[in-house]
């Protein structure tokens, strides 16, 4: 059995744990709508940004998950404890990805 866990499983770990997060929490943040303007088409702005940011934040999880499994692939594909600079490239997306989710879900609250 293994004990060792990456540093990449760890972080794909709590990416998963946020993503959750964001699901559980957005439905309440949705239904609390404090006073807000409304667009010239009558919806209310905050609602329409909120749906914005949640479609967003979809499009940016599925990137996530999709640029995990390509990166964890490569550091199991290779052999040598050197890292190529494709994947080094590939988890800065990453971390960019989950900030800007992380962000929105700030937002949110």
């Amino acid at each position: 059995m293994e004990l060792y866990v990456s540093t990449m499983e760890l972080k794909v770990t709590t990416m998963l744990a946020w993503v959750l997060v964001f699901l559980l929490l957005a439905p309440v943040a949705l239904s609390q709508e404090p006073k807000d303007t409304r667009l010239p088409s009558g919806k209310s702005r905050n609602m329409a940004v909120l749906k914005q940011d949640f479609e967003r934040s979809k499009k940016d999880l599925t990137e996530i998950l999709q640029l995990a499994k390509e990166l964890q692939e490569e550091v199991e594909k290779n052999e040598e404890f050197v890292v190529d600079l494709r994947s080094i490239r590939k988890a800065e997306r990453l971390e960019r990805l989950a900030r800007n989710v992380k962000s929105r879900m700030k937002r949110v609250q």
